[in-house]
């Protein structure tokens, strides 16, 4: 401990009038102190030369005398009769000492201990702590609020008055606990000085031993167990405990440096100690000095205390005083310690071989609350020595334990000797002991505890055979503690303190009776020795019998292995290359466990199921790896196979194609599940990044296939316990050729929940297919209705969401049912899609908005045959059949769909036409019942301006419309070309909309399914000359028709309803009519071979992106040179086409999206690997920033594709165009710089963040009283304010690492009032 105190702190102490009382209160006791008036302590501050100590030791001669002669911390003083006066004026007098007003009290023969100028306290529910101090006149320096539990404090003083501020505030009744810091100073044990064993007799003593080898028969211990030793600290260095050590953390100077986190000398067996206790439990098996009881577990050392070297005089009059060293601890430093131990190393075992010196409601309450909450809610197992006694065997030295090891929660350990006695002082079984062993009711077992053979600090030596004590005996518990965890790390807290106790050796029946006690029902028990000698063998054969299961010891498979009966992984279990590993059982699988195939490896699950072992808890998952450059064989690929009712459960992500830690870098595995379940994973399956092209730079489709799969999550999911959430069933990035078919996607979740995605893919092209029950030669087709099976989504925000960077994959989802979910697919920026013969069920979903199919800035698309309705009872609210927008200036077309019971059977938004040709998006038919409008254009949209023609009508068909069958609200005309059949007029048309009857009647023949004999590949590789011909005459007639300036002919010819003007000779707009119908038609025409080439080119096994680039480079419009531009990038190629769309660009709206297009480019060429492949995954802060302004420029395809990027891989999701369906108010895009993020007096930084936030008010006058963060749910996060920054203050931190990447509001309110609210992502 070290202070520096000025000197009008010392005058405040002179000057106090606080009654010191001598009691604090503890669990709601008064407990008094022995206090001796004529005792007082100085502390030296750091600064104090010799020579000013020296004075002040001549001046205090004449009114006492001190019994220790030098020390680099403290001196103890008796005070002379009638001398207190004096010696406080001379003390007062200088400000080289501190004068402590404490008392004397031991806490037994071994230790003292007093209060600091600090008290620890913990405020009861909605206690304002400064109000409680201000109000109850309690002066303090500081306070810091604890960050493992927000309602705990420590209140710094500016007095010595910390015994009566204490009991004052627990006396309010706002306080769970105050009470002072109190200092231990603890004497030294007794070190033998005998010779070494050189056996360690715990483990090959032949009458008392703890049967350690053959609990090694089955376990040796686990790296994923760890045991914190809160002791002195641990030398780092050491050669038997190096590599089982890791990071720790000294409590008294708060840091994690390794010199503090070791020890201090050499010469004080106080520094020893922590490195003893290490050794016992975890020295390695290496050849050399010993070998720990769980030698292949984790070691995290914790100092909570120092050595301080005294000379001193026992009692007058005795002259010659006696150098030693002695142990100085702060209760704050345990509680510190014990917190990070089960908070910040997530310990399972903590070993404590220390005794408390002061009853601490601080520190009992911390033990109480690690061993309910540690591990995950399973409890901290927390081991304590019974601590040792040099009073003679002849005074009652019964139930003299430590305060510590009284508790009830944790295992009291004493020792015993080699001939199984309780160790006592004396000569037993030819060993000498200058202490006792601590006995009494609180006493669970024994362990070895004299003459141990473990690690030291020394010059000399490093090991030692005379470490001693119920501290070299409590490590041996927290070993056996962790063999058992290693077994089934499951177990509770309870449940391990129950198989150590019930499997002791009852030693020394003749010295020893053991009978049933209340107070210890896990078996007989005796006094002395409680419970028996600890006996890891028996334990461990008790854990396997209550498991029913077989702990995997292996950690890899090297020859092919059938599992076919339960087995428990705990830590990484690798698949070997040209392995097969088949389970045919149950695998648990504990929180941090995976299962890797390694390339040419094989996992093989055949009715079995991985699950996770521990209850409330999720394990890692398969991690099936690949070589991303290698073509997707089973020698070149891990290869992972589920069948016949096989499941996956409870896993973070079920089953990834990548390595651990490696991300995209061994990605292509293959993945084929058949009649397989994935329940109640946060993320059932991932797809990262595989090149999937063969030499002849064809993109070969994924091997992955999905046939007879159930993909569910419900209400016994993990997530809430595990900190997490539904990411998605299956995400896809940047592969081809997923498929589908026949599988169920639901999320079953009851109450009030966030909906996510059934599939969410960038840059991936997949098939959803329609599964027949008999074998047919084209079952997608030729399948009769009553066999045809059909994958389902149901119950989430938007089941599938794909979403593109600019990659040219198909995606084909045919044949699929939605229902009870917002919004059934959402394609963004995908060209080419299809869509067909789906059903979309937009009726029992509670939420103001649902939609179908969402389509956000996609072209070349086929949407066909698909139903969307709306039951005649489902709630009110706006349901969308199909949602399209930005399509471009393509003739894309929907037709044959129907449309039943909705408030808007098509709604249309953005630009969706050519504005020189007048082609666009067509509308033909489709069939529209009872809806409030069937066609709706919103206000600022375009649409093809022509729907049908003369020759051929739209011939849509309208029945029950509500309100308008065709509503115009956009920026453009519509000529509405219908036949005289049945229901093809359009009911009471709004807006802009001219009608024209009498047109050629339209077949509305299906285009699904149609066979060509002739040609059964994918179709055309290059253009064919018909097209190519058709072209040449589409650019003679834009030729004549801009010649003879028809567009702006047309353009004035509007009525004059609708702004235009009548002065145009009606035959010259007949002839432009006329002239534009011509160009309608032979566009349409144009462009649906044009993207009937490039699906079928896309859906291929082998797309063959050449093809596609000469399909496209060969159509005409705007949109088909950015999907040009954006196939050579994949080709890898030099972009030629990336320039040329400057020769295309009309508008300067055309010009700005352009410019952002090639920032957009740019961020992708800076993140391009391979040919054409884009590591998003890699991007900094500075390209999140960048993207974030592409994104809120909203100038087009460019902000479609930040968008869609920031919302896959960084959380950060956009709701602008009501397109992407989620559960509740999202927050909205703004334009405020990503770098630095504020509002008025408050900034934010750095913004984007992945660790801290740095929050500073500008304002002179404000300070920051409260700072809570919410994410785009809504929901209140949990965030701490960073170190030990208390509130209310200038500026703070907050601690983001807990949290998963996303947008979050920032709310920051001010002492004045006010709120200040500040949007931050978190990567």
């Amino acid at each position: 401990m070290k202070k520096i105190v000025c000197l009008f702190e010392i005058i405040l102490l002179c000057l106090s009038t606080t009654a010191q009382v001598s009691y604090y209160y503890f669990n709601g006791n008064r407990i008094y102190l022995n206090e001796n008036p004529l005792v007082r302590y100085v502390e030296i501050i750091q600064s104090a030369s010799s020579e000013q100590v020296e004075e002040m030791y001549e001046l205090l001669s004449s009114c006492c005398w001190r019994t220790d002669e030098y020390s680099t911390h403290l001196t103890k003083y008796y005070i002379i009769q009638n001398k207190l006066p004096e010696f406080m004026q001379i003390c007062f007098a200088k400000d080289s000492i501190i004068c402590l007003h404490i008392s004397n009290y031991a806490d037994s023969d071994t230790s003292i201990f007093y209060p600091t100028r600090s008290i620890l306290v913990k405020i009861k529910t909605n206690v304002n702590i400064y109000t409680a101090l201000f109000e109850n006149n309690i002066p303090f320096i500081n306070v810091m609020q604890s960050k493992y539990n927000e309602n705990e404090y420590s209140i710094y003083l500016p007095n010595d008055s910390a015994l009566s501020y204490a009991a004052r505030l627990y006396e309010t009744g706002l306080f769970a606990y105050a009470e002072p810091d109190f200092v231990g100073v603890a004497l030294p044990l007794g070190y033998e000085d005998n010779p070494k064993f050189i056996d360690q007799w715990a483990v090959h003593n032949q009458n008392t031993n703890i049967n350690l080898l053959s609990a090694w028969g089955v376990t040796t211990g686990d790296p994923e167990i760890k045991v914190a030793i809160v002791d002195s600290g641990v030398d780092l260095e050491h050669p038997d405990l190096v590599n089982n050590l890791l990071e720790g953390y000294d409590a008294v100077n708060d840091s994690q440096h390794p010199s503090t986190v070791c020890c201090g000398s050499y010469e004080s067996v106080f520094d020893w100690h922590g490195t003893c206790c290490a050794g016992i439990v975890g020295a390695e098996n290496n050849n050399i000095g010993i070998v720990g009881i769980a030698h292949t577990s984790k070691i995290i050392p914790l100092r909570y205390g120092h050595s301080v070297l005294m000379r001193i005089r026992t009692l007058p009059p005795h002259d010659d005083p006696i150098e030693q060293w002695v142990w100085l601890n702060q209760d704050s430093w345990i509680v510190d310690a014990l917190n990070h131990a089960c908070y910040e190393d997530s310990a399972d075992v903590i070993n404590c071989s220390f005794s408390m010196l002061s009853q601490s409601e601080p520190i009992l309450g911390k033990v109480t609350e690690i061993c309910e909450q540690g591990r995950d809610g399973k409890g901290c197992v927390v081991v304590a020595s019974a601590g040792n006694t040099y009073l003679d065997n002849s005074l009652p030295i019964w139930d003299t334990l430590g305060y510590l090891s009284r508790h009830p929660s944790v295992i009291s350990v004493g020792s015993v000797t080699p001939c199984g006695e309780r160790v006592k002082k004396g000569t037993y079984c030819q060993i000498k002991s200058s202490y006792n062993s601590c006995y009494g009711d609180s006493l669970d077992v024994v362990a070895p505890g004299i003459h141990i053979p473990t690690t030291i600090i020394s010059i000399d030596s490093e090991y030692t055979s005379a470490f001693a004590g119920t501290s070299s005996a409590a490590p041996h518990v927290a070993g056996v503690a962790a063999l058992i965890l290693s077994v089934n790390p499951c177990l509770t807290r309870e449940e391990v303190k129950y198989v150590i106790e019930s499997t002791c050796t009852k030693i020394r029946s003749d010295l020893y009776e053991y009978d049933s006690n209340p107070d210890h029902p896990n078996g007989t028990w005796n006094v002395e020795v409680g419970h028996g000698l600890v006996n890891a063998g028996a334990a461990i054969e008790l854990v396997q019998q209550m498991s029913g299961y077989i702990y995997v010891n292996d950690t890899l498979i090297s020859t092919d292995t059938v599992w076919d009966t339960n087995r428990l992984i705990h830590q990484n279990l690798v698949i070997d290359s040209l392995r097969t590993l088949t389970i045919t059982d149950t695998v648990f699988c504990t929180s941090s466990s995976r299962i890797i195939v390694r390339p040419g490896g094989k996992l093989i699950v055949d009715g079995g199921t991985l699950t996770s072992a521990c209850a409330g808890e999720m394990w890692q998952g398969v991690y099936v790896e690949g070589h991303r450059d290698q073509p997707q064989t089973a020698a070149n690929q891990g290869t992972v196979q589920l069948l016949n009712g096989a499941v996956v459960e409870n896993a973070i992500k079920g089953i990834r194609t990548s390595a651990p830690g490696s991300g995209w870098n061994t990605t292509g595995g293959i993945i084929t599940a058949d009649n397989a379940t994935f329940r109640n994973c946060a993320k059932a399956v991932e797809y990262l990044s595989y090149a999937g092209t063969n030499y002849a730079g064809q993109v070969v489709d994924n091997k992955g296939s999905f046939t007879n799969c159930t993909f569910t999550v419900d209400d016994n999911n993990l997530f809430a316990a595990n900190g997490t959430d539904l990411l998605a069933h299956v995400s896809l990035w940047d592969v081809k050729g997923v498929e589908f078919t026949h599988c169920r996607f639901e999320d079953a979740r009851t109450g009030n929940h966030s909906r996510k995605s059934a599939i969410s893919a960038l840059d991936a092209g997949f098939e959803m297919k329609t599964g027949c029950s008999y074998n047919v030669p084209r079952p997608e087709c030729d399948c009769p209705p009553a066999s045809s099976t059909h994958s389902s989504f149901a119950g989430f925000g938007t089941a599938i969401d794909a979403g593109t960077s600019g990659s040219p994959y198909g995606i084909v989802i045919d044949g699929a049912q939605f229902s009870d979910n917002i919004t059934g697919v959402r394609i963004g920026g995908s060209s080419h899609a299809t869509v067909t013969r789906c059903t979309f069920d937009l009726s029992d979903m509670p939420v103001r908005v649902v939609s179908g199919l969402c389509l956000d800035g996609c072209t070349g698309y086929l949407v066909e045959g698909n139903t969307f309705t709306r039951g005649a009872s489902a709630p009110n609210g706006s349901r969308y059949g199909i949602r399209v927008g930005n399509s471009g200036t393509d003739a894309n077309r929907l037709y044959r769909n129907t449309f039943e019971r909705l408030s808007h059977g098509i709604y249309v938004t953005g630009t969706n036409r050519d504005g020189n040709s007048n082609t666009g998006l067509q509308m033909t038919c489709n069939g529209f019942t009872s809806n409030t409008y069937d066609i709706y254009v919103a206000s600022g949209a375009t649409v093809g301006p022509s729907q049908g023609d003369n020759s051929k009508g739209a011939d849509n068909t309208f029945s029950g419309t509500q309100t308008s069958s065709l509503y115009n609200a956009g920026n453009s005309g519509i000529d509405y070309y219908y036949s005289t059949g049945t229901n093809h007029s359009p009911q009471n048309p709004v807006g802009n909309v001219t009608l024209h009857t009498n047109a050629g009647s339209n077949d509305c023949a299906s285009t699904l399914c149609v066979l060509d004999p002739s040609n059964p590949g994918p179709g055309p590789k290059s253009p064919t000359p018909s097209f190519l011909a058709l072209k040449q005459q589409y650019e003679n007639l834009m030729a004549d028709f801009n010649r003879n300036g028809y567009a702006d002919i047309l353009s004035t010819a509007i009525p004059p309803l609708y702004g235009g003007t009548p002065n145009v000779n009606q035959e010259t707009i007949e002839a432009a009519q006329y002239a534009s119908q011509q160009i309608n038609s032979i566009a349409a025409e144009l462009y649906a071979q044009s993207h009937a080439a490039v699906r079928a080119l896309m859906a291929d096994t082998l797309e063959d992106l050449q093809a596609v680039v000469a399909w496209l480079d060969a159509t005409p419009g705007l949109a088909s040179r950015y999907l040009e531009a954006e196939t050579e990038f994949k080709l890898g190629g030099n972009n030629i086409s990336l320039a040329d769309i400057a020769n295309h660009i009309a508008t300067p709206e055309e010009r700005d999206e352009y410019d952002n297009y090639l920032a957009f480019n740019g961020l992708k060429e800076a993140l391009r690997y391979g040919n054409g492949h884009v590591a998003w995954i890699n991007a900094t802060d500075a390209q999140i920033g960048e993207l974030i302004r592409i994104a809120d420029a909203n100038t087009g395809r460019s902000s479609l594709l930040a968008k869609n990027v920031l919302c896959f891989f960084f959380g950060i999701c956009y709701d602008d165009t009501e397109t992407r369906a989620l559960e509740t108010t999202t927050i909205p895009p703004t334009a405020e710089s990503p770098t630095l993020t504020g509002q008025q007096n408050i900034t934010v930084h750095p913004n984007p963040t992945n660790d801290v936030l740095h929050v500073t008010v500008t304002d002179g006058n404000a300070k920051i009283a409260r700072v809570e963060m919410f994410d785009m749910f809504g929901r209140n996060i949990s965030v701490k304010t960073h170190g030990r920054a208390s509130l209310p203050s200038p500026q703070t931190t907050v601690n983001t690492s807990d949290i998963p990447s996303g947008l979050y509001l920032l709310r920051v309110t001010l002492t004045d009032g006010t709120v200040r609210n500040v949007k931050v992502v978190r990567r």
